[in-house]
């Protein structure tokens, strides 16, 4: 009886393992987006993507400030937010094609 329970353990932890590797591995391949300052104010919006890849979507100058910035920040990461969906979505199965008769 209590090997049954210590296999059925060793079961769920083994599965609750996987599950979190599986979901990390997912997360660490999907691209997100980044706001940058840089030395010299400059603030960049940036998708980061898997493998250390970036890809600049907009830079502000550094003498933008109050609500210009604003605005810039929030188009910038606007557009970034909707590029990070169509990069991430991933592709649905095939639609069979149609069929000729003959």
């Amino acid at each position: 009886m209590l090997t049954i329970a210590a296999l059925a353990f060793a079961v769920l932890v083994a599965w609750l393992a996987a599950r979190g590797w599986l979901r990390r591995r997912a997360e660490a391949s999907r691209w997100r987006v980044v706001t940058r300052t840089l030395e010299d104010g400059q603030r960049r919006v940036v998708l980061a993507g898997p493998g250390d890849r970036e890809r600049v979507v907009a830079e502000m100058p550094a003498a933008l400030s109050g609500a210009a910035l604003e605005s810039a920040m929030l188009d910038a990461r606007s557009k970034a937010f909707g590029e990070a969906l169509r990069l991430n979505e991933r592709p649905g199965p095939r639609a069979p094609a149609p069929r000729t008769r003959s």
